[in-house]
This record gives C-alpha cells, structure tokens and sequence, in this order.
C-alpha cells in the first residue's frame, strides 16, 4: 500500500490536497505516511451556517488559498 501511496503523492515533495469534506478525515488516513508535507484544506466546524461561496473562503478552499500554498511551498519562486 505505501509503494501505491507514494507513487500517487510522491515522496519529496509538497502535497495540497483541497478536500470538500473534513479535513481531519485526510489527516488521518495520511499520518503515518512517508511523506508528511502534506496541507489539507477541507471543512472545518465553526457551529454556523453561511452561502456556499462563503464556506469555501472560511475553509480555504477558494482558488486563491489553494494557489498561495502552491506558491509558499516552491521555494525555486524565492520572492517574485
């Protein structure tokens, strides 16, 4: 199973996975894996009810959270 895993994900490099569901669920199921530079955006309980669009930027899944980890965890962009 973890040759499979480490197939799919690799082994050294950053894995974002956005995940419309909780977030915890993929950190559980990825713990024990070999490569732990992994960010989930996924669902997180705040105890309220808001629009659908609202929801995605609370939980980070909107296009521009997803793009600025790709951005922070390339380290060959330095600054630009």
């Amino acid at each position: 199973m973890d040759k499979k895993y480490n197939a799919l994900f690799t082994t050294d490099k950053p894995i974002i996975f956005a995940f419309y569901g909780f977030a915890h669920f993929i950190n559980q199921l990825t713990y024990h894996r070999e490569n732990r530079n992994l960010h989930v955006h996924g669902y997180q309980e705040e105890g309220t009810i808001t629009t659908s669009f609202d929801m995605r930027v609370q939980n980070k899944l909107d296009s521009f959270n997803i793009v600025k980890d790709v951005v922070e965890d390339l380290p060959q962009l330095g600054n630009r």
